[in-house]
């Protein structure tokens, strides 16, 4: 994976404001996504979510954090908390989540959410693409 040197700036200055190095970042429009290790989550984010608010602040972007797992499924799940998905099915570098009709629903709600964690899981997971 090579960065750019916008994502690196945006790495060193998460990095300076939270006392956290993210594994990564995508920048997506108006939205920059960091990945970090699930124990320091809640370090990144800062009580009531203080930190997460002075980085959007400071980017003047929205900001987007998320726990980095070994396992694509886990990251997946955690990624997408507010979604029961019922299965995960893997058929070589593709990702199917298998959804009843509700929670298909919210995903479309928040498609540019699921847009974003599609490219990091094909960034960091060697995943060629995901799909619901």
């Amino acid at each position: 994976m090579k960065l750019t040197q916008e994502e690196i700036f945006y790495l060193n200055k998460f990095d300076s404001i939270t006392g956290v190095m993210p594994k990564d970042c995508f920048i997506d429009n108006n939205t920059i996504a960091f990945l970090v290790k699930p124990e320091l989550l809640g370090k990144a984010i800062g009580k009531k979510g203080i930190k997460a608010k002075l980085l959007a602040k400071t980017f003047g972007k929205k900001v987007e954090i998320y726990p980095y797992y070994e396992n694509v499924d886990d990251f997946i799940r955690n990624a997408l908390p507010d979604i029961n998905i019922l299965a995960i099915e893997k058929k070589e570098n593709n990702i199917q989540l298998k959804l009843d009709s509700t929670e298909r629903r919210k995903i479309m709600d928040s498609i540019g959410k699921f847009k974003r964690i599609k490219k990091i899981a094909q960034r960091n997971y060697n995943i060629e693409d995901l799909r619901f």
